[in-house]
């Protein structure tokens, strides 16, 4: 899954990974997992935030908006810029 975030980050997409799909070994490793990609890479929520992101998204194609803000606040067309000082994300 982080690798697949991180591409997809890479390529100016920000996944949302919910929780209820991913596991690991142990219950804590599963959770550090998830911070991490949390704070760094994608969105992480439950699988009921999803659907009712998937229904805004089709919403907005269906009255015609192209680029519109996310309901986390992180716009659509967003590039990712690394700061050459650390992994950092943010917005441009």
């Amino acid at each position: 899954m982080r690798a697949t975030a991180v591409d997809a980050l890479s390529h100016g997409y920000r996944t949302i990974v919910p929780i209820e799909t991913t596991a690991d070994k142990h219950e804590s490793y599963h959770f550090a997992n998830l911070t991490d990609l949390m704070l760094k890479y994608a969105d992480v929520v439950d699988v009921a935030e999803r659907r009712r992101r998937v229904q805004h998204a089709a919403q907005l194609l269906a009255e015609g908006v192209q680029h519109a803000v996310a309901p986390t606040g992180i716009r659509t067309n967003a590039k990712p810029h690394f700061e050459p000082r650390g992994e950092r994300f943010r917005e441009r």
